[in-house]
């Protein structure tokens, strides 16, 4: 065969072999990028399933799909327009009552010496006014036993005389400790003594501190224990000032009496004591709602399905009714009753740059 012509087909075949190479090589590249890519468009589906946070109106707002509130069971409230009187926070202390149970006992067994010795008395004086009229109408009694009969009388009452002394002793012995309210309602109300000594009910020390008074004309109050739903709390009702301080606590005190339910000597609890007697109007948020950031309370407001704005408390009142607001917040608007903790801890997680973003 002529050279010409074998050079003419080795020149077409490494031409054919160069196009077959590049043909497979673009192929290649095509299917590298695509499988390179993937993870891209994973990380972006990723990241739309997230939250994100931004500024709105000056308020930080975060953003939750629907799917991430269910699995963190977020759940919201709606707010409503209250009336509430305004209250005064104090502090109370459930009293140790055994130095007035002693009281109580020795005042108890003077009390049936007293009707004793009154019964003995009765009785002497009796006699004695028996033989005197009988001395009277005949002289059959002797001026001896009309004498006799005196001088037991005279001792009986004498006996009767030192055991009131002796009762008068002991109340200003309780006056001295608790004070002359607590001592009369114990030696004149027989029912606030048992039920008391029974345990049914129990003395609150109530302290307001600083140089607070408790506001005239106070009868009631409202205690919780502390850190309990303050829509609980029981009433307690008014006895007198105190004349003990409270070692822990400095300000005026005052005693109270409550229904003993689970309440334990010595421990302290939440006091609320009404100022006033109008009532005002605001905006009732359930205290499970609040939460605490750079020592100020926030609630986080629903402003769509998946929009959350963290909102901080101005100017709250915490009465029985719940944390009162009267600005900032709009009867109907819904705010995160279980969740905000976590919203807070997705806001500042956003708030972390990531490692693969730019600088």
């Amino acid at each position: 065969m002529n050279p010409i012509y074998k050079l003419i087909g080795l020149v077409i075949l490494l031409v054919t072999v160069l196009l077959v190479f590049n043909s497979v090589a673009d192929k290649g590249i095509l299917s590298l990028a695509r499988f390179t890519s993937e993870p891209d468009n994973d990380d972006d589906e990723v990241k739309s399933a997230r939250s994100a946070v931004e500024i709105i109106d000056g308020q930080i707002a975060v953003y939750i799909d629907r799917q991430i509130q269910e699995q963190a069971n977020i759940q919201t409230v709606r707010l409503e327009s209250v009336e509430y009187r305004n209250e005064i926070h104090a502090y109370a202390r459930v009293l140790d009552i055994q130095s007035l149970l002693d009281w109580w006992s020795r005042y108890r067994a003077i009390r049936t010496e007293k009707k004793i010795a009154e019964g003995a008395v009765q009785v002497s004086r009796q006699e004695f006014e028996r033989l005197q009229l009988l001395r009277s109408e005949a002289s059959n009694i002797s001026e001896r036993q009309l004498q006799q009969a005196r001088l037991l009388w005279m001792n009986d009452q004498s006996k009767l005389d030192a055991t009131q002394d002796r009762l008068k002793d002991i109340r200003i012995q309780l006056i001295q400790e608790w004070g002359s309210s607590l001592a009369d309602k114990l030696m004149d109300e027989e029912e606030f003594a048992r039920q008391l000594f029974e345990r049914k009910s129990v003395l609150l020390l109530v302290i307001l501190e600083g140089h607070k008074e408790l506001p005239g004309n106070t009868s009631t109050l409202f205690i919780s224990e502390q850190g309990k739903n303050r829509k609980l709390a029981q009433e307690a009702y008014y006895i007198s000032p105190a004349l003990l301080p409270d070692n822990q606590i400095y300000g005026q005190t005052y005693i109270f009496h409550t229904p003993a339910a689970s309440l334990r000597s010595g421990v302290y609890l939440d006091a609320w004591i009404p100022e006033g007697s109008e009532s005002t109007t605001g905006i009732s948020i359930p205290p499970e709602a609040v939460i605490w950031y750079a020592d100020k309370p926030w609630v986080y407001v629903r402003d769509g399905e998946e929009t959350f704005l963290r909102r901080d408390l101005d100017e709250y009142t915490v009465t029985r009714e719940g944390w009162i607001v009267k600005r900032g917040f709009r009867a109907g608007e819904q705010i995160v009753l279980h969740g905000a903790q976590m919203l807070l801890s997705e806001e500042f997680r956003w708030s972390i740059p990531d490692e693969d973003d730019d600088p």
